[in-house]
């Protein structure tokens, strides 16, 4: 499909993708989607040089923090398991501790507890219900049509999975790493706890052209959308790291993720990967 951001695809066509964050921007989600359904030339521009941005009041607070105590409720009664990126795959969550089968088998080393949503399932949670329209603006970002790839489901074509991830104090972490774009053209969480608040320490950075950590998290507000160009180099640093290990508060860092992937069945499949060391 010919993209509709042409100036996106015009940077992509004829420019290596931003490595490093170079500073960060704050907007409303009404003034965002006015940008983004404008083909804004100087937004993609921005997004494309390694700008992050946090676009507020995404979400209502009441409604994410509804959604968290679901979540917890669905993963006790739902037994952990795997379930592969295929059509037909059952919603699935998975404890990632460290040296686990799941933790040594996923390249970007996550410390997590991982709720995953499928479009084709009954969203038992409201992932989708309550992340469909920031999702449909990233993908019109990104070129596509706002409601590409949910619906017609395949595995010969890319699949939407919604993730609900708890990193718990003590332990929660994510390596540094570098996502694929060709399926959608920014990394999108929407913030469902506070820095300072629910943990103190650790969250999400991203490096800069100094090899320096940026982080972020402490200007994030619950409900907020972070989102920047999937090529730059980032993680998350450890939540709260001088405390004992926690699987079973709801306190720690709480996002909702929305990404776009390619199926299992996809023989070059393209994944997230370390970021090389410098």
């Amino acid at each position: 499909m010919e993209s509709k951001n042409r100036v996106l695809s015009e940077f992509e066509r004829t420019q290596e993708p931003p490595k490093c964050i170079r500073t960060h921007h704050s907007i409303d989600i009404a003034e965002f989607e006015r940008k983004v359904r404008g083909y804004d030339e100087e937004l993609s521009r921005n997004l494309y040089a390694g700008d992050a941005f946090i676009i507020r009041n995404v979400v209502s607070p009441s409604i994410l923090e509804r959604m968290k105590r679901e979540t917890i409720a669905w993963g006790k009664r739902t037994a952990e398991e795997y379930q592969p990126m295929l059509v037909g795959s059952r919603d699935y969550h998975q404890s990632i501790t460290p040296g686990s089968e799941a933790h040594q088998l996923i390249k970007i080393k996550p410390v997590r507890h991982s709720y995953f949503f499928f479009r084709w399932n009954d969203d038992p949670v409201g992932t989708f219900k309550h992340g469909n329209h920031i999702w449909g603006l990233i993908k019109m970002l990104g070129g596509f049509d706002y409601d590409s790839f949910t619906k017609d489901f395949s595995n010969d074509h890319p699949i939407d999975r919604a993730q609900m991830a708890h990193y718990p104090p003590g332990e929660g972490l994510l390596a540094k790493h570098n996502d694929p774009y060709h399926n959608q053209k920014a990394i999108l969480g929407v913030y469902l706890s506070k820095h300072g608040e629910d943990f103190d320490e650790g969250g999400i950075y991203f490096m800069d052209k100094d090899n320096k950590e940026v982080f972020l998290e402490d200007r994030i507000e619950r409900g907020d959308a972070l989102i920047a160009y999937p090529t730059i180099t980032h993680g998350v640093a450890t939540v709260d790291p001088h405390k004992d290990a926690d699987w079973e508060t709801d306190r720690g860092r709480w996002f909702l993720g929305l990404y776009t992937n390619d199926s299992n069945a996809k023989t070059e499949r393209k994944t997230s990967s370390l970021a090389e060391a410098k």
